[in-house]
């Protein structure tokens, strides 16, 4: 069995805050302004052709297009792509990490019930030709094993330095606690 470590990389910084230009938000309280201007100007009118309901189309138009600038511009250009590619590049890392660590305890198992096997399961080692494998050289002469419990990983995981930034990206520092949780 061979013993291991691994270092986690830390979590990628999130992308700084993208500041937006000042006239971008009052934009939105100008088309609103423009919006209620011209319902009144529809509801108050006497003309016919400011009655029509094609006239209404304007206001309605303004309303949508205000809609779709609140829900788009307020997350600010691109922060959201990069942020979320960022988290599922370093995700992925952690996966393949989380994999290899998986490996290495299968393969820890397999060997400490192969040297080790099971109480219940030494009757099928002791006809046979394992019963005299070990010598008065070998490493593992006279090595017992006292019942059966949980063992310590071989393979030590070296856990990046998360601190309790509010800056961090949760999600990902929470993936590293997991991972550390799950296998170290």
């Amino acid at each position: 069995m061979e013993t291991g470590r691994i270092v986690i990389d830390a979590p990628p910084d999130p992308p700084a805050p993208v500041t937006v230009n000042p006239v971008a938000r009052l934009l939105p309280v100008a088309m609103i302004a423009a919006m209620g201007g011209m319902t009144v100007l529809y509801l108050t009118s006497t003309d016919s052709a400011t009655r029509s309901p094609m006239f209404l189309f304007f206001p309605a138009m303004m309303l949508v297009s205000l809609i779709g600038s609140l829900v788009h511009g307020g997350r600010g250009p691109g922060r959201g792509g990069e942020l979320h590619s960022q988290r599922a590049e370093y995700l992925r890392y952690l996966d393949t990490l989380d994999g290899a660590l998986a490996t290495a305890a299968d393969e820890q198992h397999r060997s400490l019930h192969h040297a080790h096997p099971h109480p219940a399961a030494l009757w099928t080692v002791a006809g046979g030709q394992r019963r005299w494998e070990r010598a008065e050289d070998h490493p593992d002469f006279c090595a017992v094993r006292v019942g059966i419990g949980e063992q310590p990983s071989a393979t030590t995981v070296v856990a990046p330095d998360l601190g309790t930034d509010d800056d961090a990206d949760p999600v990902t520092t929470g993936a590293v606690r997991r991972l550390v949780h799950n296998r170290a």
